[in-house]
């Protein structure tokens, strides 16, 4: 593997300090495979031939200088390195499927789905839980896990009746994100902030329970998609009299595991640091609204004195009112509990991420500095945190944060299928087994309403 590496990335004379270093880290990029916590544990390595594992090797070889330590021992693997850099040659695959599509008269007017424009309305009929019905709305998060299926199943289905096989990348980000809204939020309102449940720890158990028996039935799919790209390898070894070569493929999908795998980790890592110092709010009434600005003012405050209280409660309407317009919101500024928990997270709690408190970020954003991701999943996730002490609930954060963390994982394997249809239906199984602990109350002994 490593010589056929050497040839597919080295012209000229095999000497030199240069040639040296190229064998260097092909032999770091050997033993990296073999060991149990690196990243390239992932790679499908019983299915692979040498062939598709040094052009894998050469693209590792060929990465930007700035992420030269994403496989180190000694350095942290996480978002802030760019993983695009490992994809090999799919620069022309967009490209290329438009111009196909621009002279086929049922692509004329071809638009991507817009799976994510969802959200809202998902966010709507899991606030409205309470009202609507519990089992009803369960009902509906089932029917959105079908509709994304089955139009994402229709598109391919379409393309190959016209003898094209693109595949939007996108599709699963999208896919997996939306999902884990439902699940997440199926269980924040079914259980936690649901009134009718009368031991919420134990719910929040059984809950857990369930999961960690879905990721073993998660799994067992899993090793049958596995089975199937290995007879499919097999089938075109035999038909065509070659191995195939699959290493373009298999780093897209690589590429994406290790975003959002990243993506997850730095999740875990701001809820460790926010699961710490935390404590019961003064109080956690609704507000009767009136037209009396001091009545607000003095449940905003809380039963606190702050510093500079107008300015901060005038920057906390500004942020909630820019975050509407990125589509990352928490609430309406016109929610004056919303603007009471981001006063406190925002501007009270004095807890630092990357050395930097909230407030800092904030001001950074209101001042016109563009946030990165992980500024944005720490405001987020401060958020959440503040709605849960606002509400009362502070003695179930850690378990809702732990089956979070849980089904997370359980995300990242349909990247490992290396397939987009096995993809899509490991996610939509993920999702439909998760809405079964709700939908049916026989199976779980959960009741809702």
């Amino acid at each position: 593997m490593k010589n056929l590496a050497v040839d597919k990335c080295w012209e000229g004379p095999k000497t030199g300090d240069e040639y040296r270093s190229l064998r260097i880290q092909l032999d770091h990029f050997v033993d990296h495979i073999n060991k149990e916590d690196s990243p390239l544990s992932w790679l499908p390595l019983e299915n692979m031939t040498e062939d598709e594992l040094s052009d894998i090797a050469v693209q590792f070889y060929r990465r930007n200088k700035s992420n030269r330590l994403i496989f180190s021992g000694l350095a942290h693997k996480g978002i802030k390195y760019d993983y695009l850099d490992l994809l090999i040659d799919i620069s022309d695959r967009e490209k290329k499927f438009r111009e196909t599509a621009s002279i086929i008269p049922e692509l004329k007017d071809y638009q991507a789905l817009k799976i994510s424009e969802l959200l809202n309305e998902i966010n709507i009929d899991l606030v409205s839980a309470q009202y609507e019905g519990y089992q009803k709305t369960a009902n509906k998060m089932l029917k959105y896990d079908d509709r994304i299926y089955e139009a994402i199943i229709e598109e391919k289905d379409l393309f190959k009746c016209i003898g094209l096989g693109y595949t939007n990348t996108q599709y699963i980000e999208q896919y997996i994100s939306v999902c884990e809204r439902i699940c997440f939020g199926t269980m924040y309102y079914f259980i936690i902030a649901n009134p009718k449940i009368t031991d919420c720890k134990m719910a929040m158990k059984i809950v857990a329970n369930n999961v960690t028996d879905m990721k073993r039935v998660i799994s067992k799919e899993l090793e049958k998609e596995k089975e199937e790209y290995s007879r499919k390898a097999e089938f075109h070894k035999e038909y065509y009299g070659l191995p195939m070569n699959n290493a373009e493929n298999i780093m897209m999908y690589y590429v994406q595991f290790l975003n959002r795998q990243a993506c997850y980790e730095e999740w875990e890592e701001i809820f460790k640091l926010l699961s710490t110092g935390i404590e019961e709010p003064v109080n956690h009434e609704c507000l009767a609204y009136k037209n009396d600005q001091e009545n607000i003012d003095n449940y905003i405050l809380g039963g606190r004195e702050i510093h500079d209280f107008q300015r901060k409660k005038n920057e906390c309407l500004r942020i909630i009112k820019l975050a509407r317009k990125r589509d990352n919101y928490w609430a309406s500024e016109d929610d004056m509990q919303v603007v009471k928990i981001l006063l406190r997270e925002g501007f009270i709690d004095k807890i630092k991420y990357r050395r930097r408190t909230a407030m800092t970020i904030i001001r950074n954003i209101l001042a016109g500095q563009e946030p990165d991701r992980m500024d944005l999943m720490f405001l987020d996730a401060k958020m959440l945190r503040g709605a849960f002490r606002e509400h009362g609930y502070l003695e179930y954060y850690n378990e809702f944060v732990d089956i979070c963390t849980l089904l997370r994982r359980i995300f990242l394997m349909p990247y490992s299928t290396i397939d987009d249809r096995a993809a899509y239906k490991l996610v939509h199984r993920i999702c439909f087994d998760f809405l079964y602990i709700f939908g049916d109350t026989e199976y779980s002994k959960l009741k809702f309403e």
